[in-house]
């Protein structure tokens, strides 16, 4: 009995040697294998000129007089501390809830009075010519995306001062200026839109949907210049288009690849091809999604999920698999906005017609580019009505359904009149808010 227990004990450690030098050479002929094509692959991503590590994201030197940046660094502190006063004014979420009363407006002044940098200098800073933050590459991705998180949290307070200032020109009738402050939220917000990442590029959209619907009450509000209006064309028309979501994936997929190493570092036994096989998973996962952002909007549930993972039987697919809803949601975030821009687009030139005019047949007479003028959630124009008390503009945004300018939900994309003309200064309590880009 005992021989028989070693003979098996040695055949076993045998076999199991043999397995072992087996899977071994299997091992090193696979990683050798997946690490030439994702080498290749990842050659051929920098001939392209785009990052694969987070060591490619490292800013472009350029002059500090030039950076939107230095401003905006040097400002920070003044920044937070209105934001801070607006909290004190407008509890719990430091926005009134519609026109300020004079109670408000009076506090507001005094505030911004207080505070005498911060609205010139971010004035300044969207006036600069580029922008850069000088980003510590050299952190962990996870420390790297953490920092990115308090960076943009400082971009909405710029936004939500700017958007402060706007209501209170708005209120003191001075509508042209109160188009300007907009204009330069709109061109910080297209700054912000150059941060790395998914995360980046949505506090961007949020950030120029803001910036939106504070120039959409300052049209409502009453008439403004042909320069303003000019001026705010000229800068809404930059903000419709999906390279920025293009460049987010870029940025997301680089932040990725560091990720995947920093994962399988200390896992000595997933340094070959188990993290060959991740990051060639999440190049074929890019690769089809750069594809696809090509494909119009309504036409993206056809094509279910990516073909790219379905090819994969994988331990770690599900970490890529993880993506996908961030993904989507920055495709449907750069959607809304494109429809949102258009929308904005239009109001502003029907708010130049006489008071008298029809609602026209064909959206290119008010002088916009054909394609200015289509929902991009659908390819069909968008929708445009005359009611007694102004213009309806909307898209039926990303359920395809048209509810008749339902903006609550997101249901509908777009702007409604408000529901009563006031001059704000003279309003004895907020009232309900115009509906705007929501």
């Amino acid at each position: 009995m005992k021989r028989r227990i070693l003979r098996f004990l040695k055949w076993a450690a045998i076999s199991f040697g043999l397995f072992l030098v087996a899977f071994l050479s299997w091992s090193a002929w696979y990683t050798g294998m997946t690490g030439r094509r994702l080498e290749a692959r990842l050659d051929a991503i920098r001939k392209a000129g785009d990052p694969v590590s987070l060591a490619d994201l490292a800013a472009k030197p350029i002059p500090p007089d030039t950076n939107a940046d230095v401003v905006l660094g040097g400002v920070a502190a003044e920044v937070e501390a209105v934001q801070k006063g607006l909290m004190a004014i407008f509890p719990p979420t430091g926005r009134p809830d519609g026109p300020l009363n004079a109670d408000a407006q009076a506090k507001v002044e005094a505030l911004f009075r207080d505070h005498p940098r911060a609205i010139p200098r971010l004035m300044e800073a969207a006036d600069r010519p580029d922008y850069e933050h000088a980003h510590d590459v050299s952190l962990p991705p996870t420390v790297f995306s953490s920092k990115g998180i308090e960076l943009i949290q400082e971009h909405r307070t710029a936004n939500r001062v700017l958007a402060a200032w706007s209501m209170l020109q708005t209120a003191q009738g001075k509508r042209d200026e109160a188009i300007a402050t907009s204009i330069a939220s709109l061109k910080l917000s297209a700054f912000w839109a150059r941060e790395p990442l998914l995360t980046g590029y949505l506090v961007s959209v949020a950030t120029t949907r803001q910036a939106m619907i504070e120039a959409e009450r300052t049209l409502q509000a009453g008439p403004i210049s042909d320069e303003s209006r000019r001026r705010l064309d000229a800068e809404l028309m930059r903000h419709d288009d999906l390279e920025r979501y293009r460049h987010a994936l870029r940025t997301e997929r680089a932040f990725g690849l560091s990720a995947a190493r920093e994962f399988s570092a200390p896992v000595f036994w997933m340094r070959g091809w188990l993290l060959n096989d991740l990051m060639l998973m999440l190049l074929d996962y890019h690769d089809e999604e750069f594809q696809r952002s090509a494909t119009p909007f309504p036409q993206l549930a056809a094509l279910g999920p990516p073909q790219s993972l379905r090819a994969y039987r994988h331990p770690w697919k599900l970490l890529v698999q993880l993506l996908e809803p961030a993904v989507l949601a920055a495709r449907k975030a750069a959607e809304t906005q494109r429809a949102a821009v258009r929308v904005l687009r239009i109001l502003n030139a029907l708010r130049a017609l006489p008071a008298d005019a029809p609602a026209p047949a064909d959206l290119t007479t008010l002088g916009l580019p054909a394609e200015a003028t289509i929902d991009p959630f659908t390819g069909k124009p968008l929708i445009v009505k005359k009611r007694p008390d102004g213009w309806l503009v909307y898209s039926v945004g990303p359920d395809l359904v048209d509810d008749g300018g339902t903006f609550h939900e997101a249901k509908d994309i777009g702007f409604e009149p408000v529901a009563k003309e006031a001059a704000p200064s003279q309003v004895d309590r907020p009232g309900p808010p115009p509906a705007a880009a929501r």
